[in-house]
């Protein structure tokens, strides 16, 4: 159990910290059982981006396999070891994630306003960049 932000009593499950499941969840923040606030994790950017989906953990313990195996005498003991690390990386940064206070918004779609913010001119800038690219630049050229 972790403290809450609002009401420092322990009510927070490590089962939700951990596994994002608990009985008293909505889809991305935590109800406080004290003070009933929605407390969200604080998100590590480079992480997320990192452990986005399988493929590009599978090809991060991939390289970290390769590397360890020259220190090791069997492939397979490299595999086991760095599915391990990141095995052990991911609840780490789980559990000792930074919990703030949510925002309702950020409880019904998982966005802060920032991130929405951020999300909106990201999206512009590649809008803006695949029109010139594939429209603009053949016609100049």
């Amino acid at each position: 159990m972790k403290k809450c932000p609002n009401c420092s009593k322990n009510t927070i499950d490590t089962k939700w910290l951990l596994f994002n499941k608990s009985n008293h969840t909505t889809k991305y923040c935590f109800e406080c059982l004290s003070c009933n606030t929605k407390i969200r994790k604080q998100k590590n950017i480079i992480l997320d981006i990192l452990t986005v989906d399988i493929f590009t953990m599978s090809i991060l313990v991939l390289l970290l396999t390769i590397l360890i195996e020259n220190y090791l005498p069997s492939f397979m003991y490299a595999l086991i070891i760095s599915i391990l690390f990141f095995i052990i990386l991911h609840f780490t940064t789980e559990y000792f994630s930074k919990l703030k206070v949510a925002e309702e918004d950020y409880c019904l779609s998982g966005l802060s306003r920032k991130g929405a913010f951020f999300a909106l001119i990201m999206m512009a800038l590649i809008i803006l960049y695949t029109i010139y690219y594939l429209i603009i630049k053949p016609l100049i050229s």
